[in-house]
């Protein structure tokens, strides 16, 4: 179905299609994806947590909250997307990691794209005004466009260095599997029986490095070794 939608708006780019959604994690009913900030999706939380607990949440990233799901069911795809990073990536974890970056120099940051209104306008804007010739974020670019430039609002975006997890070399420096394998924490709840196992494959890299800083947070509370 939204590889449909996607065609309908000429979109044969892969690359594009990638950026918007990753469709291998993708359902539609109930509506479950990969958010950008990928380590926290559905299929991750159920691969590392009892069920019991999941079952309790009603609000885990990629998904929509229980309260809004009547009124989503007319919603197009690109809106459920919207309300889903609305209502549970931007207050609990955008937001949470802009304030442990500039919190402990005591600044106050401002996200003026977070407006309410501003926000519950790009919610309940429709799919085929968001994307066009092969950009997301219509709108904005051509609000850029004409207060700013041409060049600057559609130009390619410009991703971070690459992170240290990347690199075996580190991983090995580091020592990050076996912190991980002779951690305690994992082996209680909420942690299911096989979290260990698969925190530690190789193919998790992502999710060893969160493995690891937890493993560290973990050792370094209990030897009250706060440096």
């Amino acid at each position: 179905f939204f590889i449909n939608k996607l065609s309908n708006f000429r979109l044969y780019n892969n690359n594009f299609k990638r950026e918007i959604l990753n469709l291998s994690n993708f359902q539609e009913k109930p509506l479950s994806f990969k958010p950008s900030h990928g380590g926290t999706e559905l299929a991750f939380i159920k691969s590392i947590f009892i069920p019991e607990l999941i079952e309790q949440q009603n609000s885990l990233y990629g998904t929509i909250r229980k309260e809004y799901k009547s009124i989503s069911n007319e919603f197009d795809i690109s809106q459920k997307l919207a309300l889903s990073y609305a209502c549970n990536s931007m207050p609990d974890y955008f937001n949470t990691r802009s304030d442990r970056g500039i919190m402990r120099e005591s600044v106050e940051v401002r996200l003026p794209m977070q407006s309410l209104e501003l926000v519950a306008l790009m919610i309940s804007t429709p799919m085929n005004w968001k994307l066009k010739n092969n950009f997301s974020k219509y709108p904005l670019r051509k609000l850029v466009e004409q207060k700013i430039s041409k060049k600057i609002a559609f130009r390619k975006k410009q991703g971070f260095a690459q992170p240290i997890w990347v690199k075996e070399k580190f991983e090995k420096e580091l020592k990050l599997e076996e912190v991980i394998r002779e951690s305690e924490i994992f082996r209680n709840e909420p942690f299911s029986k096989e979290a260990k196992k698969y925190l530690i494959s190789k193919k998790n890299k992502r999710e060893r490095w969160f493995a690891y800083s937890l493993s560290l947070v973990k050792n370094n509370l209990k030897n009250k070794s706060y440096t």
